[in-house]
């Protein structure tokens, strides 16, 4: 999961490795913090979208399991 966050902010950032290997810097200007703030937000909004969607996906697992056993559980008493 974070190995597709990791290649993701690989892919995206290689072009500012080009363009600040050509002589220019990749954020000029006053707003460079900003910008650097807002790609820093932004790829910890999609890590954390990521954990979260993992942590639901687990908690739905735990729920049908102790449905399933609840229902296996009900149908010895039934039979």
């Amino acid at each position: 999961m974070m190995m597709m966050v990791v290649a993701a902010a690989e892919q995206l950032l290689v072009p500012f490795a080009y363009y600040h290997a050509a002589g220019a810097t990749a954020f000029n200007g006053s707003g460079h913090i900003l910008a650097a703030l807002g790609l820093f937000l932004s790829y910890a909004f999609i890590a954390l979208s990521l954990v979260l969607k993992e942590l639901s996906f687990l908690l739905f697992k735990r729920w049908r399991k102790e449905r399933s056993d609840e229902e296996a559980l009900e149908e010895s008493f039934e039979g």
